[in-house]
């Protein structure tokens, strides 16, 4: 859903790192994460280290910085992932480095040391070959030193999404072969994710895309969707917020275009979650699936496909979610999403309202509002995001 607002730099850009320190008198490789024995650590100062003959220091604090709506500081999305791991893997084969550790650091900063840690283990998935496991079991003793991520709203976040749920929902979308360092595009990412370049990210790759609505400023029109998603295979658009455009626009060029509308901030009714997996769970259908600004209600259906299709929890759908798209699933969202986990099996793809008795809640009066906590509406601003709802305050709907 959205209700605009223009990105602003996350308090996790605010300031510089580590304050530059003497010689490292202190410096205990037995206190790092080891990623890689004599040779990769990670750890988290106050004080920047300075260089030695047998250690080389690196941070990315400075360079590869979030850009949050409200509270939110990370994850670092793919595109800062890749230019990471393109970084590391610079240092791992500079001959000049070759006899020495390297050491990746943050600063102790929480917020900031979830988002290093969640990238050294990611680059440890990517290219030194280690299943979630292996790559969570160095950043394990300090867990409760990272900072969990905060959604994209200005209120207290109690879903807490963590940067093991970010890596668990990277290791299976790597897993799956949704993302593959080198051949990754980190220019057409970094283009097309800005609003005047469209605002779309894939979620699924040549599955499902997730983008803003057109006719909601400063988004494209119908016309210029058309001209992009022709060519990228794109067959079906899903829409889920009130109608900014005419849907002629695409029917009339051969895509199959579908309304499931419902409030923004909301969740889906029982119906409308079906209707999305059965249009989803076509084998033909490539979806681009928007509401008004592509990240909340768009990000829980799509999240719910990967959970009922792909094997993820609520928590690592959201977190690869928030690393193809930030900002995605907002406020209760979160908490829907997570009451659906195991209830999902037989429910959707030619399955009509068959719903298995426990599955999930029959179809009642509740459905025609909408299913679980609704949320209150912010001021209109310039930029479309999510609704979202404080916790304990009363729900109105938007209308």
């Amino acid at each position: 859903g959205g209700n605009g607002l223009t990105k602003m730099p996350g308090p996790v850009s605010r300031g510089s790192g580590p304050k530059a320190g003497g010689p490292n008198v202190n410096l205990d490789f037995s206190k790092c994460a080891v990623f890689i024995n004599d040779r990769l650590y990670f750890m988290s100062t106050h004080i920047r280290p300075v260089e030695r003959k047998d250690v080389h220091f690196f941070s990315i604090d400075d360079q590869l910085r979030y850009v949050g709506f409200f509270d939110d500081f990370g994850p670092l999305n793919l595109s800062l992932t890749k230019r990471f791991i393109d970084l590391l893997d610079g240092k791992l084969r500079d001959p000049a480095l070759m006899e020495k550790r390297i050491l990746f650091y943050s600063h102790v900063d929480p917020r900031r040391r979830s988002n290093a840690a969640l990238l050294i283990a990611m680059y440890a998935v990517v290219r030194l070959g280690m299943d979630f496991d292996k790559a969570w079991a160095p950043l394990e003793r300090y867990r409760n030193q990272l900072a969990a991520f905060h959604d994209a709203s200005q209120y207290p976040d109690p879903f807490g999404l963590t940067v093991r749920d970010c890596l668990l929902g990277f290791s299976r979308a790597v897993q799956l072969g949704w993302f593959n360092a080198d051949a990754f595009d980190v220019a057409a990412y970094e283009w097309h994710e800005r609003p005047e370049n469209g605002d779309w990210n894939w979620i699924i790759p040549n599955k499902c895309l997730a983008f803003s609505s057109p006719g909601s400023m400063p988004a494209w029109d119908v016309n210029q969707y058309v001209a992009h998603f022709k060519p990228m295979g794109v067959n079906c658009v899903i829409r889920l917020n009130k109608r900014l455009y005419d849907r002629e626009g695409f029917v009339r060029n051969g895509f199959r275009h579908e309304d499931l509308i419902y409030p923004d901030g909301g969740n889906p009714t029982m119906r409308i979650l079906m209707q999305f997996l059965d249009v989803i769970e076509d084998p033909k259908c490539v979806a681009a699936v928007h509401c008004k600004a592509g990240l909340g209600r768009t990000g829980t259906l799509i999240g719910i496909h990967m959970m009922k299709t792909h094997g993820f929890s609520a928590r690592a759908a959201i977190g690869w979610l928030r690393l193809c798209r930030p900002g995605s699933v907002i406020g209760p969202q979160q908490q829907y999403m997570e009451s659906l986990q195991g209830k999902l099996a037989n429910l959707g793809a030619n399955l009509g309202t068959q719903t298995p008795s426990g599955c999930l809640p029959p179809l009642s009066a509740r459905d025609t509002n909408s299913h679980g906590p609704p949320t209150p509406v912010l001021p209109a601003q310039t930029r479309s995001i999510p609704r979202v709802f404080k916790a304990g305050q009363p729900a109105v709907m938007a209308k």
